[in-house]
C-alpha cells in the first residue's frame, strides 16, 4: 500500500509539474498558436491526446471555430461549426457550459446529443470535453480524443478543468490586447493574479495530498475504534493527520500548518516526511523527542542556522501521542495544540507548550514529554485550532474550546462515527451560509 501510494505521489508530483510549466507558458505570451503543439505535447504525457482541440467561440456569427486542431500528430484545417448544430459535442459543451466525459461514445453520446457527428477524422471512443469561462465570459471549448474506450478518469477531468482555466485567460487576454492596449496593463497583474490563484487551486493537488493520508483501513488496523473529520477551508489543506506504529506503540498525530491551499499543503508534506522520518529511520517513539526532531529538521530544510537566517515565518503546530495497549501507557507532547483526555465522564486537557514548530532558527530546551496511563473506555481527542476557531452563530462569534469541550462530553460515548457525524453537522449549522475560517481536523479513538 505504501509502494502504490509513493507511485501515485510521483506520477501526481510529475503531472502537476508539467501543468504548471505549461501554466507559466500559456500566461507568458500573447500568440496562442505559437505554443499549441508544445501544449499537445506535453498533454501527451499525462493522458492519452490523439485529439487535442483548443475550439473558440464567435458570438459575432454565432458559431464555433476549430482554431487549434491535430490529430494522430497532424495539424487539422480550420473550420466553422454553426451554434445550431445539434449533433457537435463542443456547441453542446459551450452552449450549456458544462463538462461532458464520455468512455464510450457508442453509448455514452446519448447523454448529450440525439445524433453525434464528427466533422472531420476517425470517430473516436473516449471523449473529454471543458467549457473555457473567464469572468463569466464564454471563450469556447477545449478536448481530448482517445481511440481507446474508457481512456479518462477523473484526475483527467480535473487537469483539462485546470488547462481550460489557463488556456481561456490566454486567450481571453490577448483579445484584450488587440482592441485596448491600455487596458492590457491594467488587465497585466489581474491575469497573473488569476494564474496565481489557479496554480494555488489545482484540483489535482487534492489528489496528491489525499495520497499521504493514512487510509481507513490502515487506521482500523492500529486503532479500530476512530474517526478523523478532515474539512480543508480550500481544495488542499494545510492541516493533516497522521498514524504509524513502532513495534508495540501506535503514534497518532494532528498537525497544523502555516497557511492554506497550495503552500499549506507543501507544508504538510515537508511535516508528514519528517514525522516518518523519526519513526521508521530513527526508531523514535517518545513523542516529545519526536517534536524536538520536527524542530531541528524544519529549520534544516529551510537552510536556517544560527549564523544564517532569513525571514521564514513558517511552522506548525502539532499534537501527537504515543499510544502502548499492552503497557496501558499514553504518552503526549504538544506544540501549540493540547490533547482532550475523556474518562468516566470527565474531560481533562493536557496542555501543550506554547511554542510551535518554526522554520526560523530559534534556541529551544525542548518539549515537555506527559505520560499517563490507560483505561478501556477512555477517549482521546486530538485537533487543530480550526474547530474551536470557526465564526459563527447569530453574533459571528469563534465557536471557542470550551463549547468545543462540552461537546466532547456530550458525545464521547456514542459510536465513533455517530460522533464525526455530530460535529460536522454542528459547525455546518454554527458557520451557516459564512465561510470556512480555517482547516479544520478532529481525531478521535476509543481506547
Amino acid at each position: 500500500e505504501v509502494r502504490k501510494q509513493k507511485e501515485e505521489l510521483e506520477v501526481n508530483y510529475a503531472n502537476t509539474k508539467i501543468l504548471s510549466d505549461i501554466g507559466l507558458l500559456v500566461s507568458s505570451t500573447l500568440d496562442f498558436g505559437e505554443i499549441f503543439e508544445f501544449v499537445h505535447e506535453s498533454m501527451r504525457k499525462m493522458m492519452d491526446a490523439e485529439i487535442f482541440g483548443v475550439r473558440l467561440f464567435d458570438k459575432e456569427s454565432n458559431s464555433v471555430i476549430y482554431k487549434y486542431e491535430i490529430e494522430s500528430g497532424k495539424r487539422e484545417h480550420q473550420i466553422e461549426i454553426p451554434m445550431t448544430a445539434k449533433d457537435n459535442y463542443t456547441v453542446w459543451c459551450i452552449k450549456n457550459q458544462r463538462k461532458i466525459v464520455i468512455n464510450d461514445s457508442e453509448k455514452d453520446y446519448k447523454k448529450y446529443l440525439e445524433v453525434a457527428s464528427v466533422p472531420y477524422g476517425k470517430r473516436p471512443k473516449s471523449l473529454l470535453f471543458y467549457p473555457m469561462i473567464v469572468d463569466q465570459k464564454v471563450i469556447g471549448a477545449i478536448t481530448v480524443q482517445s481511440f481507446k474506450p474508457n481512456a479518462y478518469q477523473n484526475y483527467h477531468v480535473d487537469v483539462l478543468k485546470t488547462l481550460a482555466s489557463y488556456i481561456g485567460t490566454a486567450i481571453d487576454n490577448a483579445e484584450l490586447y488587440e482592441t485596448l492596449e491600455q487596458k492590457v496593463r491594467e488587465r497585466t497583474e489581474e491575469v497573473r493574479q488569476k494564474n496565481k490563484d489557479i496554480t494555488a487551486s489545482i484540483n489535482y493537488a487534492r489528489r496528491i495530498q489525499n495520497g499521504m493520508l493514512p487510509s481507513t483501513s490502515f487506521m482500523e488496523q492500529l486503532l479500530p475504534d476512530t474517526f478523523v473529520l478532515y474539512k480543508p477551508r480550500d481544495i488542499v489543506s494545510g492541516d493533516f493527520y497522521w498514524m504509524d506504529r513502532n513495534n508495540a506503540r501506535i503514534l497518532m498525530a494532528v498537525v497544523d500548518c502555516t497557511g492554506h491551499g497550495v503552500p499549506g499543503a507543501m507544508m504538510s508534506i515537508i511535516g508528514r516526511n519528517l514525522l516518518d522520518q523519526a519513526v521508521n529511520e530513527k526508531g523514535l517513539t517518545m513523542p516529545s523527542q519526536i517534536l524536538n526532531f520536527l524542530q531541528v529538521g524544519l529549520m534544516v530544510a529551510f537552510g536556517q542556522t544560527e549564523n544564517e537566517r532569513t525571514d521564514v515565518f513558517d511552522g506548525m503546530d502539532v499534537a501527537l501521542c504515543s499510544i502502548d495497549l499492552q503497557a496501558k501507557k499514553l504518552e503526549y507532547a504538544g506544540a501549540n495544540n493540547p490533547l482532550y483526555f475523556i474518562r468516566n465522564g470527565v474531560l481533562e486537557m493536557v496542555k501543550a507548550d506554547k511554542m510551535g514548530i518554526s522554520a526560523q532558527y530559534q534556541a529551544f530546551a525542548g518539549y515537555t514529554n506527559v505520560e499517563m496511563d490507560i483505561r478501556e473506555g477512555d477517549t482521546i481527542y486530538l485537533f487543530s485550532d480550526g474547530y474551536p476557531d470557526q465564526f459563527g452563530g447569530e453574533r459571528n462569534k469563534k465557536f471557542t474550546y470550551r463549547k468545543f469541550g462540552d461537546l466532547l462530553l456530550e458525545i464521547h460515548d456514542k459510536p465513533m462515527k455517530e460522533q464525526r457525524d455530530i460535529l460536522d453537522d454542528t459547525i455546518e449549522a454554527w458557520k451557516g451560509e459564512r465561510s470556512q475560517t480555517d482547516d479544520i481536523c478532529v481525531m478521535g479513538t476509543r481506547i
